[in-house]
C-alpha cells in the first residue's frame, strides 16, 4: 500500500512540474523594453514595454510595475522618503489588457513622487497577469542618450570655468580660464564643444542670474584653456549702468559647467550719449552695487 501511495505521489509531482508555468527568470526573453522620446521638448522618457509568446496568451489583464534601481550614474539623487533613503521615487504602476504599452502614460502629468524615466538610469520592469501565477521580470538600463536627450552624470568632471570682466573705453572686456580636468573621467563619446559668453544690462531678480532680457548679447566661442572677448557697450539696449556677465562651457551632449555671474559697473562718463542714465538711476544702481559687494 505504501509503495502504491509513493508511486502516486511521484506521478502527481511530475504532473505538477509539467503543468507549472515557466519561472520569471526563464521568461525574461519574452519581455521587450525600449526607451523612447516622443516629443523633442520633453525632458523625460517613456518605456515601450511589450510581451509575447505563450505568456501573452494566458491572461487578459496585467499588472505592470516599473521600479527604479539606484546607480551612481543616475541623476535621480535625492530621496523623497525620509525613512527609506534607498528609494528615490515611487514605482510607476499600470493595469492593462494590452500586451504593449508606454509608461509612464503621460510624462506631462506624472503622479506624485512617481519615478521619471531618465537616460543612464536603471529600472526593473515587472509584468504580472492578474489571473495567472507566473511573472515576467527584466532589469533595463536606459542608454546614455535617447533621441538627443542625454544624461549629464559626468558634469562634475567637466573643467570649471572662471571669468573676470572690466570696462575699457567703450568696450566691455570679458576674459575666461578653464580649470584642469581628466579626459578619461568623461564618457568616450563626450568632447568639449564651445564656450558661451552672455551679457545683459541692469538688474532683474526674476531672471536666473539677473539682467534685462531685451539687452542680451550672447556669443559662442571655440574652446580654449584661456581667452577673451570684447563687447561694444553701444550695442546694448537700455541705460542701466550694471552689466551682468555669464559664461558656460558646453560639451557635445549639451551638458555644461558655468562660472558664477560677474557684475561690472559702467560709469556715467563711459556711457554712450543717448544712454546716459538719470541721476536717480545712477543713485539707485550705486545703492545696488553697495548691496552686492558690501
Amino acid at each position: 500500500m505504501d509503495e502504491l501511495i509513493g508511486h502516486f505521489l511521484l506521478v502527481f509531482a511530475v504532473f505538477v512540474l509539467w503543468m507549472k508555468p515557466e519561472s520569471s527568470a526563464e521568461n525574461t526573453h519574452e519581455l521587450n523594453i525600449g526607451a523612447v522620446r516622443l516629443h523633442n521638448a520633453s525632458r523625460v522618457l517613456q518605456l515601450n514595454i511589450s510581451w509575447e509568446g505563450a505568456f501573452a496568451e494566458k491572461s487578459s489583464l496585467y499588472d505592470v510595475k516599473i521600479n527604479h534601481i539606484p546607480t551612481k550614474n543616475c541623476s535621480i539623487e535625492r530621496s523623497l522618503f525620509a525613512d527609506r533613503s534607498d528609494i528615490k521615487c515611487a514605482p510607476v504602476v499600470a493595469e492593462t489588457e494590452l500586451t504593449t504599452l508606454l509608461l509612464p502614460r503621460d510624462t506631462r502629468a506624472l503622479h506624485k513622487h512617481e519615478c521619471e524615466i531618465l537616460p543612464s538610469c536603471v529600472y526593473e520592469v515587472v509584468v504580472k497577469p492578474l489571473d495567472f501565477i507566473s511573472t515576467l521580470k527584466r532589469v533595463y538600463h536606459v542608454p546614455d542618450c535617447v533621441n538627443s536627450l542625454c544624461s549629464c552624470f559626468h558634469e562634475k568632471f567637466l573643467p570649471s570655468i572662471r571669468t573676470n570682466a572690466s570696462i575699457s573705453s567703450d568696450h566691455l572686456v570679458v576674459n575666461w580660464t578653464l580649470g584642469e580636468y581628466s579626459r578619461h573621467a568623461l564618457p568616450d563619446d563626450v568632447s568639449l564643444d564651445y564656450i558661451t559668453i552672455t551679457v545683459r544690462r541692469g538688474l532683474n531678480e526674476d531672471l536666473h542670474w539677473g539682467g534685462q532680457e531685451s539687452s542680451k548679447k550672447s556669443f559662442n566661442l571655440p574652446v580654449a584653456s584661456a581667452g577673451g572677448f570684447q563687447f561694444n557697450v553701444a550695442d546694448f539696449q537700455g541705460n542701466k549702468t550694471i552689466f551682468l556677465v555669464h559664461a558656460a562651457l558646453y560639451d557635445s551632449r549639451r551638458c555644461f559647467s558655468e562660472a558664477p555671474p560677474v557684475r561690472v559697473f559702467l560709469s556715467v562718463k563711459d556711457s554712450r550719449p543717448d544712454a546716459i542714465p538719470s541721476e536717480e538711476a545712477v543713485a539707485a544702481d550705486s545703492r545696488a552695487i553697495k548691496v552686492l559687494f558690501g
